[in-house]
């Protein structure tokens, strides 16, 4: 497997939060499409290699999403705050 995504939609269907971790490139993509636009990417260093095991957590707030990611070794900060107002 290169790359697989995860995304998060709201009641209409918008891409509220796009996670895709792309092992080739060794980067983390996130992004969203509210109102069916995209925005522009946010890529993150991706330490992970693969076959060696990883998570990523998708945390929902009451105001935002944060997203961590987490190889066996160490948790990186969280990496992007999506509003929910902005993409609701």
């Amino acid at each position: 497997m290169k790359r697989f995504e995860v995304n998060l939609a709201n009641r209409r269907g918008d891409i509220i939060l796009h996670v895709n971790p792309r092992l080739n490139d060794r980067q983390l993509v996130l992004n969203a499409a509210p109102n069916g636009g995209w925005g522009g990417e946010d890529r993150k260093p991706l330490t992970i290699q693969r076959g060696q095991p990883f998570s990523i957590i998708i945390m929902v707030t009451e105001q935002c999403f944060k997203v961590i990611k987490k190889s066996s070794i160490k948790i990186n900060k969280n990496i992007r705050c999506v509003f929910f107002k902005d993409c609701c």
